[in-house]
């Protein structure tokens, strides 16, 4: 035997019920060994799936004996272009038009055609022998252009297009490349990087062979390329805004506008980048042009949403969907920082070096809202630090990753970071990482339900700081403290605690201290029902968030104000006012909420913002409008097993829906669900949920039954210092009971008198 070359080879097993062989490749690949022997005969060994010793690479992927195949990259997203082996074919190397046209076809359509199809679609108007010889002659003439034949005269055997199949399938090899099967592949965008993301959306030049506009078998595939190109570069474009890319994400957006003038999800995204940076005037003008594409194409006008924004632009309120500007340079620094000790074989203490850089890096990342990146960079300080002996380092990187957890609604992983942060500093003897790992126990254990034990983990790493000097960090502890104290009911002592903090910040000089304590206030007095006292602070707040680019305190001041504005609408109702444009107010403060928490990935967040907006559009009398909403909080809320709050909020908006769709039953199942969780882990919530049932109970004739979860809701609101769900409580028990204002009582009488 001679010398023997290996190839990688595809098979097919003849039988005819094997759809792998009528609708794939076959089966394999599989490795042949190829040699002749003495005589020049050609001898194949089987040598399994593994590459065998001696192979070099993936050089031969055929089917029989022949040359190595040459690897074909197509483009048909914009003008069609064929390479063969790096080699572009120009359009007139074609030795006939037709084979170019079905080549075309069968690269749409991966799955193969019968013949008769294929003659149907590309020779409608043939009759049938003449289709026959058109397509013999342009599979013939297709087959010599994707592999031509040998020079050594041997009979040409077509690997990817063989001629003994029934059905024609144009089969790839893993060295091929086709635009639209990359275009088509990424089943969810939201799973792939940013860049590649963007090296996706640039795969369509245009639209799908332009040069075939007018055939019908293009056009099913071109609109819908297209629509998935439109839904791409509005994703890319929101994840672009994230990141503080606006003008980038805003030439996305232009580009998607000038395909299709009456996209109004991409115009409303553009309105929002320009009011991020101010610009009023542009955002009105891609207002404008919108209306006037949807009316003279359409003869619809922009929905809701869309001409609020234009109103707010109108009144000189800026978009706070988008951060200004994206602190991208801390990021760029550090990750310098990290090359420089890695250009050299690094020693123990550069490793340790770089493990503390990887921390940093890691809550930058999650501070601009790229929580998968975080936890990489977590994972990539573990590497470089694993083999040393270095608890401190361990700790540091369980710390930030605790911090990302808490911040994504994973309280249980959380807390156990945290808890071996704590563990690992103890053994390091460094207090300051001990005091660290109390606070993000206390936010952890606060989320999961139990803030007196978040109170007591709060006050540990206060006094540990304290007793470090470190005033900066534990005013962080102060925070968690209040936060904790809020969830207990103890609202007016938050309120307090607020405001000493907020003192202690402003004499810092601190911003990031005075925007979460702004927050922190502004939510205690919403609570209070002093809508009046809450907004400026939170406002405040918003405009702070927007500038430390901290995507987090976005979220919980855009979801606070929604509710500040659902109050608005609320009292604007009760006195007989128009509550329209505080409704517009609330469902954009919602609808950001939503969008920034799915850029971030924030999916408790998006649980949240979407059941309050469903809620709030039920009650505005939209329940067609409030369903998708729903839906949406409801399949959010599947996996995230240890966040009982998001799923008991999930419940209470079903249950919510229910009651308005006049569904009372189930209304009361969803609601015998969600107690139990909010009594556990988020009894500000239990006022709301017996105030649902008690109105479902008189929906079903049981007044008696209603009479007792009307007490407890009362009974919520006074133990949890809930004075605007008080009011909310008392009045629809007025409404419900059909009772005169005299009864309603002076906390009512006073409350409503101060907000008409």
């Amino acid at each position: 035997m001679l010398a023997t070359t290996f190839r990688q080879e595809w098979r097919r097993c003849g039988k005819a019920t094997c759809l792998r062989c009528k609708t794939g490749p076959g089966h394999g690949p599989y490795w042949y060994a190829y040699s002749r022997d003495e005589n020049g005969r050609l001898r194949s060994k089987y040598c399994g799936k593994a590459a065998p010793l001696g192979a070099e690479g993936p050089a031969a992927r055929n089917d029989g004996e022949g040359p190595p195949l040459a690897a074909i990259r197509v483009w048909l997203l914009g003008d069609f272009t064929f390479e063969r082996g790096g080699t572009l074919i120009p359009t007139h190397a074609w030795p006939r038009a037709s084979a170019r046209m079905l080549f075309a076809l069968l690269l749409l359509n991966p799955k193969g055609l019968t013949r008769d199809e294929v003659r149907e679609l590309l020779w409608p108007d043939h009759d049938s022998v003449a289709a026959y010889g058109a397509l013999k002659t342009s599979l013939t003439a297709l087959r010599r252009m994707i592999e031509p034949p040998s020079p050594s005269g041997r009979r040409h055997i077509c690997r990817r297009l063989p001629s003994r199949d029934t059905r024609l399938v144009l089969r790839l090899f893993p060295d091929d490349w086709v635009d639209t099967r990359v275009f088509t592949d990424v089943v969810d965008p939201s799973h792939i990087s940013l860049q590649n993301l963007a090296d996706l959306v640039d795969l369509y030049r245009s639209e799908l062979l332009p040069e075939y506009r007018y055939a019908e078998w293009t056009a099913v595939a071109r609109e819908s390329h297209r629509s998935r190109w439109h839904t791409l570069s509005l994703h890319l474009a929101r994840r672009l805004a994230g990141t503080g890319q606006a003008l980038a994400a805003a030439a996305r957006l232009e580009a998607v506008l000038r395909d299709d003038t009456t996209q109004e999800e991409a115009a409303r995204l553009l309105m929002q980048v320009h009011l991020a940076y101010g610009h009023r005037d542009r955002a009105l003008q891609v207002y404008q042009r919108l209306t006037d594409s949807l009316e003279q194409e359409l003869s619809v006008q922009p929905d809701s949403v869309s001409h609020g924004l234009a109103e707010r632009a109108r009144q000189g309120a800026c978009s706070t969907l988008l951060p200004v500007v994206k602190p991208q340079e801390r990021v760029e620094r550090l990750n310098r920082r990290i090359a420089e000790l890695n250009r050299s074989q690094p020693n123990p203490e550069d490793c340790r070096r770089i493990a503390r850089l990887w921390a940093e890096c890691a809550l930058a990342l999650e501070s601009l809202g790229l929580p998968q990146d975080a936890l990489v960079a977590v994972e990539s300080g573990r590497l470089v630090i694993g083999p040393l002996y270095c608890p401190s380092e361990h700790s540091r990187l369980s710390l930030a990753a605790a911090t990302v957890h808490l911040r994504q609604g994973r309280a249980r992983v959380a807390y156990d970071a945290a808890e071996e942060a704590a563990r690992l500093a103890t053994e390091a003897s460094e207090p300051s990482l001990q005091a660290g790992a109390l606070r993000l126990q206390a936010l952890s254990v606060d989320m999961l339900g139990s803030p007196e034990q978040a109170i007591s983990l709060a006050r540990s790493s206060i006094a540990l700081y304290n007793s470090l000097g470190d005033q900066e960090q534990s005013l962080r502890s102060q925070r968690a403290l209040a936060f904790a104290v809020w969830r207990t009911g103890r609202i007016g002592e938050a309120v307090e605690l607020q405001r000493r903090n907020l003192d202690e910040a402003h004499a810092l000089n601190h911003t990031e201290h005075v925007a979460y304590v702004s927050c922190g206030l502004g939510l205690a007095l919403l609570t209070l029902g002093d809508l009046d006292a809450a907004q400026p602070h939170l406002q405040a707040a918003l405009t702070l968030a927007a500038r430390l680019d901290d995507h987090y305190l976005l979220l919980s001041t855009e979801f606070h104000l929604g509710h500040v504005w659902i109050g608005r609408a609320f009292f604007l109702q009760v006195a007989g006012r128009s509550p329209d444009s505080a409704q517009q107010e609330a469902r954009a403060h919602f609808e950001c909420v939503i969008e920034i928490a799915q850029a971030q990935e924030c999916r408790h967040m998006i649980v949240f913002g979407a059941t309050d907006l469903a809620i709030a559009l039920a009650h505005w009398g939209l329940l067609a409008e409030a369903r998708p909403y729903l839906a949406l909080a409801r399949r959010t809320v599947v996996g995230l097993d240890d966040h009982l709050p998001a799923q008991g909020w999930a419940l209470l908006g079903a249950a919510e829906l229910s009651l308005v769709g006049g569904d009372a039953p189930a209304c009361l199942a969803d609601l015998a669900s969600a107690l139990p969780l909010l009594n556990q882990a988020s009894p500000e919530g239990l006022a709301q949920a017996h105030r649902v049932a008690a109105l479902a109970w008189i929906a079903r004739e049981e007044p008696e039954q209603a009479l007792s979860h009307w007490t407890l809701s009362l009974n919520a609101t006074f133990q949890y210092g809930q004075r605007l769900e008080e009011l909310y409580t008392r009045h629809a028990w007025r409404e419900s009971m059909n009772t005169s204002k005299d009864q309603i009582g002076s906390i009512w009488e006073e409350s409503l008198a101060a907000h008409q």
